[in-house]
């Protein structure tokens, strides 16, 4: 059964020009990726067969490759992995409808880049810091070894977790004043996401000017050497701003 081709897209951006961006669309054949035009914007595509493209880690390079190529010379609108659709006037589609978005995003990120920042308690510190912080705690822990396994003890084990995540998601606001705070009076937007696990403090996104990459960096140095000894700093970037771009472009548009 033969594949309808249509095309694969990975960014928009200004530009009224067309422009060839090389042999280095997804699904590693050489496709070129080249531009789409409406009034002053484009959209990088490639001609790709329209199906589901698994988000493994050679498509996932693939896709972030092109972009990351764009972005050596544009701001971008990062399209959704794995968006493709039809025709020609399905692309034109999108950008009626999300042209006044797009202006006002791109308009926002001009000369920016995200960069990302994870912060975790490593095990010593998370015992000292959460686990032993607190002597009710250590009394209902001596409670709980002391006891056979009842309803009782049941009740006593979930108290404890109640309080350690109490005390846990104060320490947290602590770190949030001492290491996203100062990053924020330097950063253009920042974004502080919820904790995806019990020992991540900080899981924060920031939107950087790129005339302020380097002093930013600088930053993240130092808050990485005051306190690398009790936490694990995660620094990532610079990435397309994923976070910041307020609408996503995929095939639902």
């Amino acid at each position: 059964m033969t594949v309808k081709k249509g095309y694969y897209l990975y960014a928009i951006l200004a530009e009224k020009e067309p422009q060839n961006f090389g042999p280095i669309g997804i699904g590693g054949k050489g496709e070129k990726v080249y531009t789409l035009h409406y009034k002053d914007l484009a959209m990088a595509v490639s001609k790709a067969p329209v199906k589901t493209y698994d988000p493994v880690r050679k498509n996932a390079m693939a896709h972030q490759k092109v972009i990351s190529t764009i972005m050596q010379r544009y701001d971008v609108l990062p399209v959704s992995f794995g968006t493709c659709v039809d025709s020609y006037e399905e692309v034109m589609n999108i950008f009626e409808k999300l042209y006044g978005q797009a202006l006002s995003a791109l308009d926002k990120i001009k000369n920016k880049i995200e960069v990302g920042l994870r912060v975790f308690w490593k095990k010593e510190s998370f015992i000292r810091e959460v686990g032993s912080a607190n002597r009710e705690v250590e009394a209902l822990k001596e409670k709980i070894a002391g006891r056979d396994s009842d309803v009782s003890s049941y009740k006593q084990i979930l108290e404890l977790g109640e309080r350690l995540q109490l005390i846990a998601d104060n320490k947290r606001r602590e770190y949030v004043n001492l290491l996203f705070e100062p990053l924020c009076n330097i950063a253009s937007d920042a974004k502080l996401n919820d904790p995806t696990s019990e020992k991540m403090i900080i899981n924060a996104t920031f939107l950087v000017d790129k005339d302020k990459e380097e002093e930013f960096d600088r930053a993240v140095n130092k808050l990485y050497n005051a306190y690398c000894k009790d936490l694990d700093v995660k620094y990532t970037g610079p990435w397309p701003p994923y976070s910041f771009v307020g609408i996503k472009i995929s095939r639902k548009e």
